[in-house]
């Protein structure tokens, strides 16, 4: 028995080392590894993108990598690296991001909703109007004496530029990977508008956005200035000024053609 096992091995061992290859290539891709620069192999890590409206779809470098159904997730595996993430969002502007993927780590990201539409209430109240008027007079510019905080990063305007820097004052916090490179941190410009700011707020329960009022618009701009960098239009009016509202909704007030408005995303 054993002569002629040995024999069959002699004679096929070509297909059987192709079959032990094929085994061990399903194994370690089943594990996560995949080829890497060169020829390395490395362990993916996985990009989950939450919060998507059902039958959004998420590109990863181009590439689709799934459709949200009710549960708003999509999961895929990435190798180790930066991936530029797209995300196709029924009735809203598409999203974009730089994402660092770690091996064999989880990265969550959540995309920024901005309605191609947005919800306007046209406040006939007066103590609607009172409400909007009161916060839009007290919502002045943030200087770098008084900023925005955002999380691990403040906000500022300066020269009419809106400016991030890292939080300095807070406890714990890791500055985001785009203001440091090689363990130095320095701020970095966000938006530079011909027109003159009139207003800059935070993008409502988010701390890696902000809502800004230049010329005749309202744009949504995310901190992060790497390209693809997310910016997408919210309102065109005559000269809109903007305030986050009082309520913990995600809403925020304009005053523009000579009314208040409540925005709703």
């Amino acid at each position: 028995m054993i002569s002629i096992v040995s024999k069959h091995a002699k004679r096929y061992w070509i297909l059987i080392l192709v079959a032990v290859f094929l085994i061990m290539l399903i194994a370690g891709y089943a594990m996560g590894f995949r080829p890497g620069p060169g020829l390395t192999v490395v362990r993916v890590g996985t990009l989950v993108v939450d919060g998507l409206p059902a039958g959004s779809t998420v590109y990863a470098d181009q590439s689709p990598r799934g459709t949200a159904g009710k549960n708003g997730s999509v999961s895929t595996g990435l190798v180790p690296g930066a991936h530029t993430v797209i995300v196709d969002i029924p009735n809203n502007e598409p999203w974009e991001k730089i994402v660092s993927i770690a091996s064999n780590e989880t990265t969550t990201v959540s995309p920024i909703l901005v309605p191609k539409a947005p919800s306007a209430e046209h406040l006939n109240i007066a103590a609607s109007i009172n409400e909007a008027a009161t916060a839009i007079a007290h919502a002045a510019l943030p200087s770098e004496s008084a900023p925005l905080q955002m999380g691990c990063a403040t906000v500022f305007v300066s020269d009419n530029r809106v400016v991030v820097d890292a939080a300095t004052t807070t406890p714990g916090c890791t500055p985001p990977e785009y203001l440091c490179t090689e363990g130095s941190c320095a701020p970095t410009i966000a938006y530079a508008p011909l027109a003159t700011l009139r207003s800059v707020i935070p993008f409502p329960n988010r701390t890696d956005a902000v809502l800004v009022t230049a010329g005749e618009w309202v744009y949504a701009i995310a901190l992060d200035p790497r390209n693809p960098r997310y910016f997408a239009p919210v309102h065109h009016g005559t000269a809109p000024s903007i305030a986050p509202a009082s309520s913990t909704s995600p809403s925020f007030y304009m005053a523009d053609k000579g009314g208040y408005y409540r925005f709703d995303f």
